[in-house]
């Protein structure tokens, strides 16, 4: 995965140290969405796993996190068919690529210190 914090940035009308904060909030609401997807849907709350995802997916793309949207929309269809199995093979994925994607992006700030 490969995002550009300086594209995101002029694109957002932002410098990239306004953006930083933004990441923070946007990574910590990132994780409790995927944890609270993992208990609805283990209680087959899948209502709230759309819901959850669906604000995730916005978040994403005020963000222009393109690969995070395309996966929030599948897994968000798949809350929408109450695919249980499919949703519990789903949610680790997703959490490893905000994983991934925090951390290139905390690389970014590394570097421009």
């Amino acid at each position: 995965m490969k995002y550009d914090v300086e594209v995101a940035a002029d694109e957002l009308m932002l410098t990239t140290e306004e953006l930083k904060e933004i990441f923070e909030y946007y990574f910590d609401d990132a994780v409790e969405c995927v944890a609270s997807c993992y208990t609805a849907n283990s209680k087959r709350d899948y209502i709230t796993v759309a819901k959850k995802i669906h604000a995730l997916k916005g978040a994403s793309m005020n963000l222009r996190m393109d690969e995070i949207i395309g996966m929030a929309i599948e897994l968000e269809s798949l809350a929408n068919q109450e695919e249980k199995a499919e949703i519990t093979q789903y949610l680790p994925k997703i959490g490893d690529k905000l994983e991934i994607l925090k951390d290139e992006i905390y690389a970014f700030y590394n570097r421009s210190i």
